[in-house]
């Protein structure tokens, strides 16, 4: 290995999950490879559902605003396309291939009430894939849902964002810091598992339900529901050669202080194999 390597290989013995650090603690300096926000999307954008509803988003400064212009046929519990207006600080980070992650935090008037909405716009294609998630209480413990819409900018999308199963039987190393290292395995189309490598949950791993959209040839957006903890993320994956990185968020409800979580992150990494499951 060279000066500038590391060698991330772990030898420890099992760890359970369950015993691990609060959200504030595993996820503090994982955005020391996230992009700086961005004003190139500083403007009007519309997001066109397929049923219809069309929901108009401002951004401006860092904040963002939003009015729903043609609201839903049926307005269904926890759908950002059924409030009818209101407005959030905002972060726009740019990625390759004009791809653009814009996130927030949409105060509810209290902690539970609290929601994330996350908009990944495939600028080229007029398309972008909209993550909206809320927490709420499952028996004695809090957990988070997601609902993941495909919609298109400024109309209808010709060619929505849809699941793949591209990074079947892919393994990825992701470095998030100069502290934080994670490795990824791709099992199936809704199947992956977390092993971490270098940080305060070092050790530790676990599998979990994901769902995988096709940007283009290199770039993915990818969805995880955490078994064990509640907590959704959304990651922008890219595996460029040579220039792979890893650009998403986690929300949802830190057990341990009893309040919401939320954190926005960057990784660069690299594929460690890809199996080939013929025999």
């Amino acid at each position: 290995m060279t000066a500038a390597t590391r060698d991330y290989v772990d030898h420890d013995d099992f760890h359970d999950v369950e015993t691990g650090p609060a959200f504030l603690e595993w996820t503090a300096g994982m955005e020391a490879n996230r992009p700086d926000h961005t004003d190139a999307l500083d403007g009007v954008v519309e997001l066109h559902r397929e049923d219809g509803a069309v929901l108009e988003l401002t951004i401006d400064a860092g904040e963002a605003r939003w009015q729903v212009t043609k609201a839903p046929a049926i307005v269904e519990k926890d759908d950002w396309f059924g409030l009818s207006s209101g407005s959030a600080p905002v972060e726009v980070l740019p990625l390759n291939g004009d791809i653009f992650f814009i996130d927030m935090v949409i105060g509810g008037g209290s902690p539970e009430g609290a929601t994330g909405a996350t908009v990944v716009i495939d600028r080229a294609n007029d398309r972008a894939l909209v993550i909206y998630s809320w927490t709420y209480d499952r028996g004695d413990a809090r957990r988070t849902k997601s609902r993941i819409t495909p919609v298109g900018i400024d109309g209808p999308a010709a060619d929505p964002i849809a699941r793949t199963t591209d990074l079947v039987g892919r393994r990825a190393l992701w470095v998030y810091s100069d502290d934080h290292a994670y490795e990824h395995v791709y099992f199936n189309a809704g199947t992956y598992a977390w092993h971490c490598l270098a940080g305060p949950e070092k050790s530790i791993a676990d599998v979990d339900r994901t769902e995988t959209y096709k940007l283009n040839s290199t770039a993915y957006v990818f969805f995880v529901t955490e078994t064990a903890q509640p907590w959704d993320g959304v990651f922008v994956l890219d595996f460029t050669p040579g220039a792979s990185t890893n650009i998403g968020r986690f929300f949802g409800w830190d057990p341990k202080p009893n309040v919401p979580s939320h954190n926005s992150f960057g990784a660069v990494g690299r594929i460690l194999n890809q199996t080939d499951y013929t025999m």
